[in-house]
């Protein structure tokens, strides 16, 4: 199935290179591939041939989650840090990852393939003292450094943005990550689970974007939680910015049978399926 245009496209997390041509088939707009057997870590580094056994059948945009370790589960087990600030070994090891998946000539420029990743560091005591939840901010020299070696793959930034919306320090963060160089930004506009309670700061972030130049037109790619029924909330609010300005990214995955209704790790055809369609018929306030 070929994508249907839509207010807000949609972005896919999978976790295989063969649900990623299941979200295609159903008419998924992009697709972030991540590790399988790693949603409940909030996402890993795939394997390199997760890509190179399904990138001659992608017609769409693919884009590589790196991310060495994940969270809850190793960030409280002794690491002594915060998710998304990693040792040096770890940020080795996302070198090595990209330069890994670029070396294979399977990803395609022209196809729109990329990167997600995003590095935090502790945000100065001026900002804590202001606003006690400020307390992270972007590592902007070391993702730049990823950047550009990524380049020219375009990089988004992913949910570690979360406890940097809801603070003093967001607009800072945006400026941050367009001086990356980054092309795009995958968050739920606060903490928490849920992007329906931050509807009203991610539509003034979108407003933030398009009002400065300097800010690269950044990508706000919307996920937390979005699903077919409230799909319809998020294009009545976000569907005024300009085509392409803002996405909608969700796993759609489909409950397990084996997990007490957990989810597991492949693609809700039906969830897709309804979530598509009511992009396609939702209205713009």
């Amino acid at each position: 199935m070929s994508p249907q245009p839509t207010q807000l496209p949609l972005e896919v997390a999978v976790f295989s290179g063969a649900n990623a041509i299941q979200a295609q088939n159903q008419g998924a707009h992009r697709v972030e591939l991540n590790a399988p057997g790693s949603y409940l870590r909030g996402g890993l580094t795939p394997p390199v041939d997760e890509l190179t056994s399904v990138s001659p059948w992608l017609k769409i945009p693919l884009r590589i989650m790196i991310r060495p370790v994940g969270a809850p589960l190793e960030s409280t087990t002794g690491r002594g840090r915060g998710d998304f600030m990693y040792i040096p070994a770890e940020f080795d090891a996302m070198k090595r990852s990209i330069a890994a998946f670029k070396a294979t000539g399977a990803m395609d420029v022209l196809r729109g393939d990329g990167f997600v990743f995003g590095i935090l560091t502790t945000a100065p005591t001026e900002h804590t003292e202001r606003d006690a939840r400020a307390r992270v901010r972007v590592d902007v020299p070391r993702c730049t450094e990823l950047v550009k070696l990524a380049s020219p793959f375009p990089c988004v930034f992913h949910r570690a943005f979360d406890p940097i919306a809801d603070t003093e320090l967001l607009h800072q963060g945006l400026r941050d990550l367009s001086a990356c160089g980054f092309d795009g930004l995958l968050t739920a506009g606060g903490a928490g689970p849920s992007h329906e309670a931050h509807l009203q700061r991610l539509d003034g972030m979108a407003f933030y974007i398009e009002m400065h130049r300097e800010l690269r037109d950044l990508q706000l790619v919307v996920g937390g939680g979005v699903r077919a029924h409230n799909a319809d909330r998020a294009v009545a609010k976000l569907g005024t910015h300009k085509h392409g300005r803002v996405w909608l990214h969700s796993a759609c995955l489909a409950r397990n049978p084996a997990g007490g209704g957990a989810a597991g790790e492949n693609v809700d055809d039906v969830e897709l399926r309804n979530l598509i369609s009511r992009l396609e018929l939702a209205r713009v306030d």
